[in-house]
């Protein structure tokens, strides 16, 4: 690590705490990875079916996929805070309705798009613009610690749900995710902050580096990088909420499912170290082929080898869980800038959530119809066809935003004077 990346961390160490458990504690975290554990629990109370679940699993990524571009301009024009402090309050209000007030399904599948919806603002949009503001030299890196708190959540939300559920009850486990979104907020309120001009002084790119939205909407590259990243979540997010039922279907208990599903948990914690820091040293887009290639390996490894493997798919989906957040943000961030950063990531990022929208449903409607087996080879077959679309992007480390319209005109940064 070179002298300017330890003064990166130096400087940002509380802005990578607040990350950490803010998306650890984020409707990304706590909806996404507790939804499919109500599902018993709903189906005594509301007779939820398993169609019912997977509209209730895409309900929650579609409100998050609407939230997100609002979430982006929210950033942009009003800075970090007030929309992480808006999202977080109505995340917490939602799991409150839902535990205190819903008694049909209707009100609930409502309940479940509208926290999806209100609480993108506190979510990946705004962390991953705090941590391309305060890292240039390692940012890589510190995307991949960021994501640390969602690897967590991914291990540790199941199994304390699970025995909130088992012991008191679904209402009690929701008012428990509605209390763990406002204790998550308080790192946020105490540090997170704008970096001043020095701190800024030797990054290859401030603030104010990059185009407008509009030259980056026109830009076939940044339709090329979103197209790539929808499809690999197209191809394999049906994965997560399907997990624990085919580890099932394979011959494993209730418990050993849920136990091996916890291992995406895992894996993203593990992993996302590397990941960050090969993007920091090497090219990303291979970087990137290359998790594409591990997660079809993953999945082809369960449906040739069966019950033997079934730990290669959870660690598989694993290795993907977050790409919206570290991958996606790291390509943005270095293709066009932090200028417009808020609303360019933010539309990329409605781009994949809507493919985990329709990942379910293709997912299932295959399952259904030709069981798992081949349903998993097709998902292989997607991602390497993903990897290879990874290889026709342009090196990260040569392509350069240009300066906004404000830094040509003024020849200095604008880190001082624009809100994070």
């Amino acid at each position: 690590m070179t002298s300017v990346s330890k003064e990166e961390f130096r400087r940002g160490w509380p802005i990578l705490i607040a990350t950490i458990i803010g998306l650890g504690t984020s409707v990304a975290a706590l909806g996404i990875y507790s939804t499919g554990l109500f599902s018993a629990s709903l189906h005594n109370e509301f007779d939820l079916s398993v169609g019912h679940f997977g509209l209730a699993f895409t309900l929650l990524t579609l409100g998050m996929a609407v939230g997100s571009p609002l979430a982006g301009i929210a950033v942009d024009r009003f800075g970090l805070l007030p929309p992480v402090i808006f999202g977080a309050v109505c995340e917490a209000i939602g799991f409150a309705i839902i535990a205190s007030l819903v008694h049909s399904l209707a009100f609930y599948m409502v309940m479940i798009f509208l926290v999806g919806l209100l609480s993108a603002s506190a979510g990946a949009v705004p962390f991953s613009r705090a941590l391309g503001v305060w890292f240039d030299r390692s940012r890589g890196l510190a995307l991949g610690i960021g994501m640390l708190g969602m690897g967590s959540a991914g291990v540790i939300v199941p199994r304390v749900i699970t025995h909130v559920i088992t012991a008191h009850g679904w209402r009690t486990a929701y008012w428990a995710l509605a209390a763990t979104a406002i204790i998550g907020l308080l790192p946020s309120l105490i540090a997170l902050r704008s970096p001043s001009a020095p701190a800024q002084a030797n990054s290859r790119s401030t603030i104010a580096d990059g185009p407008d939205i509009s030259v980056i909407l026109r830009n076939p590259l940044y339709w090329r990088t979103m197209a790539t990243f929808t499809a690999l979540n197209v191809a394999f997010g049906g994965l997560l909420p399907y997990m624990v039922p085919m580890l099932h279907s394979y011959g494993l208990t209730t418990a050993d499912a849920a136990s091996a599903a916890s291992l995406s948990g895992f894996a993203v914690i593990i992993t996302r170290f590397a990941i960050g820091g090969l993007f920091d040293r090497t090219s990303a887009p291979r970087v990137a082929a290359a998790m594409s290639v591990v997660c079809a390996a993953g999945v082809g490894a369960l449906a040739l080898g069966g019950r033997s493997f079934a730990f290669a798919p959870p660690i598989a989906l694993g290795i993907m869980l977050g790409a919206e957040m570290d991958v996606i943000a790291y390509f943005v961030s270095r293709y066009f800038g932090l200028h417009a950063f808020g609303r360019a990531y933010a539309v990329a990022y409605t781009a994949f959530v809507l493919g985990g929208c329709v990942a379910p449903v293709w997912f299932g409607h295959m399952v259904a119809g030709a069981g798992y087996r081949p349903t998993l080879f097709l998902v292989m077959a997607l991602v390497l066809g993903c990897a290879v679309a990874f290889l026709t992007l342009p090196d990260t480390r040569t392509s350069t935003a240009a300066p906004s319209p404000l830094r040509r005109q003024t020849g200095r940064p604008a880190g001082a004077t624009q809100t994070l």
